[in-house]
């Protein structure tokens, strides 16, 4: 036994000696012999040095060749044939091209072939916009656009318009959503309900203005393509950037994406007086007076409005010639581009550009006539037109032989003040204020803010009156503006922070969004009767009310308590100002007018008194003749 089991463990070397080395006559291991049994062939290392062939057994699989398993389910699907038992394949031929004859939505239901039509109809409009977007770059290729207006809107090759228009949509939306969560927070911030905000609210309620601008940035491009009539892509294409350099009014473009005719104001009278107070000396005072009066002649002849001009003293719409920043708060850019602007009623305030070339019946320069009935148009309510060929679009197109309004135009003149009727044969006559209206010139003020529209409004009585480097407009009943408000005013001051308006009379308070009462008010003031001044302290955030030789001060988003602190002297805010004022303001610099009499003081954003006042008040603030 001990022998036999000796031998069958040599026998069992040998054969590993065999299966794992090599002959000795051999020296590639690549050709070694596998006729006598299965070897798996040697393979070389990346050192250079080589594994030995594996023996292996009969039948074996390399690892790649084994079949995946599969249960008897999956087979039996794979194996199941393509048409129902017994059917011929021709048949199924003929069924299946009448089906493609008659389309997919044979055999569906009425919401499945809905959202067919819907897909079909998607599949459609993405071809359309993808030739439409072609041939716009088909036709972009042949206009030169200068090295200037490539560095305006620079684009990487390759760039996608239809994804580039898709990402500025999803902003666009998403900058909305934000914009509607912080009105809703302001909302309840100013009726009450949330009276104590959170540091993040308020952080969240300082974004809204940024939100808002970087809103209409992003909706700017649409919008000018789409009043100007050009292909909306959202992007400063070479036709873009022309329209956006021809000339053009000064007046800014609030147009949204419904694009609704857009209305300024309207005046409460249908006869009114016009005053030209300068003209361009190439062209002459005759010339200009004729083209003004044309242009005036333009809205008469379709509306129930009357126009009379007057050479001196108070007019309803003033019209003058300036330079750059020479009289008017708004500069105008030099020759090109922007060629005048007006203010809507009842200021009446139009302006033209000195700089520019003005021309009557001539095809060069600008046409005196068609602009000044442009800028008219905006002093009698109406804002730009969503048509490009209408008097009231925003680019001006130049001088046209014939030119007539355009229905748009007409229709908005006649929703302000009605259609022609039957002239009387009088000529008319200049129109007079009502016995009660208060004189600018004369009256002293009530009140006075720069408030809504960021327009200064003096108040006194019944009425209220708009003042501006020009002059000042015709007063006005205050419930034409504000309704619900009565007259006679204590006090009335502008938030610059929440865009408040508050008025103050006797023991209760109106709180006004622009012209809307807030919901709950008048309210019953938590400080004295009787307030005689107010105005908003930019270095304190809050509202500063005053009476006597005392002032209060609060902070709207704070607590309400802080009315209820006792008073402060007026001497420890701005020395030196006297006690009972009859009325303040505070403009967007921090500077504070203080108004007494026929004078008034002004201060410097720190509350100190500026040197050489008190001044008189009826020379800067109403220009009138004496």
């Amino acid at each position: 036994m001990p022998p036999q089991r000796e031998h069958s463990l040599l026998r069992f070397r040998d054969t590993s000696a065999q299966s794992g080395s090599y002959p000795r006559n051999v020296s590639d291991p690549s050709k070694f012999c596998t006729e006598c049994c299965k070897y798996i062939a040697a393979t070389q290392r990346p050192d250079g040095t080589w594994r030995k062939p594996r023996r292996v057994k009969d039948g074996y699989v390399p690892q790649e060749e084994v079949p995946v398993y599969e249960n008897k389910y999956v087979k039996f699907f794979k194996s199941k044939p393509d048409l129902p038992p017994g059917m011929n394949p021709e048949d199924a031929a003929q069924a299946s091209s009448g089906a493609e004859k008659q389309g997919d939505a044979a055999g569906l239901s009425k919401t499945a072939k809905r959202n067919m039509k819907r897909k079909e109809k998607r599949k459609q409009q993405s071809q359309s916009q993808q030739e439409d977007v072609k041939a716009l770059s088909e036709e972009l290729d042949a206009v030169k656009v200068s090295e200037d207006e490539k560095r305006v809107n620079p684009e990487p090759e390759g760039t996608d318009p239809t994804a580039a228009a898709a990402e500025k949509a999803k902003k666009i939306k998403n900058l909305r959503k934000k914009l509607r969560q912080v009105e809703e927070l302001q909302q309840k911030v100013s009726s009450g309900e949330l009276k104590s905000p959170s540091k993040e609210q308020l952080d969240k309620l300082g974004r809204g203005q940024a939100l808002r601008a970087e809103l209409q940035l992003l909706e700017g491009d649409l919008i000018f393509q789409k009043v100007t009539e050009l292909p909306v892509t959202g992007r400063l294409d070479g036709r873009t950037l022309a329209m956006m350099r021809a000339a053009r009014c000064g007046l800014r473009d609030a147009f949204n994406n419904t694009l609704e005719y857009r209305v300024l104001g309207h005046w409460r009278k249908k006869r009114l007086t016009y005053r030209i107070y300068n003209h361009p000396l190439h062209l002459g005072l005759a010339r200009t007076r004729a083209a003004i009066r044309a242009a005036f002649g333009y809205w008469s002849d379709v509306s129930q409005l009357h126009f009379q001009e007057v050479s001196g003293g108070h007019a309803d719409i003033n019209l003058s010639f300036h330079r750059r920043d020479q009289g008017c708060p708004v500069p105008f850019d030099g020759p090109g581009q922007v060629l005048g602007h007006a203010e809507g009623p009842e200021s009446g305030t139009v302006h033209f550009d000195a700089d520019e070339v003005w021309t009557e019946g001539r095809s060069y320069g600008a046409n005196l006539r068609i602009v000044a009935a442009h800028e008219i148009g905006h002093a009698l309510g109406l804002g730009h037109s969503q048509f490009h060929s209408a008097l009231m679009g925003p680019v001006y197109k130049g001088y046209r032989d014939g030119f007539k309004l355009h229905h748009d135009d007409i229709r908005g003149i006649q929703t302000l003040y009605g259609k022609p009727v039957e002239r009387p044969s009088a000529a008319p006559r200049k129109p007079k204020a009502e016995p009660s209206a208060p004189d600018p010139c004369t009256a002293p003020l009530d009140a006075i803010m720069l408030g809504p529209l960021h327009k200064t409004f003096a108040f006194r009585d019944h009425y209220v009156w708009t003042v501006s480097d020009s002059g000042h407009s015709a007063p006005v009943r205050m419930n034409a503006l504000w309704k619900e408000l009565p007259g006679n005013i204590n006090a009335a001051v502008h938030s610059q922070r929440t865009n408040k308006s508050y008025f103050l009379k006797g023991d209760k308070v109106w709180r006004y969004s622009g012209f809307k009462l807030d919901h709950g008010y008048p309210k019953r003031l938590r400080i004295p009767a009787n307030i005689q001044a107010a105005f908003y302290l930019k270095s304190r955030r809050a509202l500063v009310f005053i009476k006597g030789s005392d002032y209060w001060l609060w902070d709207e988003l704070g607590s309400g308590n802080k009315l209820l602190l006792q008073p402060k002297p007026l001497a420890q805010l701005i020395a030196g100002l006297p006690s009972d004022p009859d009325a303040a303001f505070a403009r967007t610099d921090g500077q504070v007018y203080v108004f007494r009499g026929e004078q008034y003081w002004c201060t410097s954003p720190t509350m100190l008194l500026e040197k050489g006042y008190p001044l008189r008040a009826r020379e800067p603030w109403m220009p009138c003749d004496d």
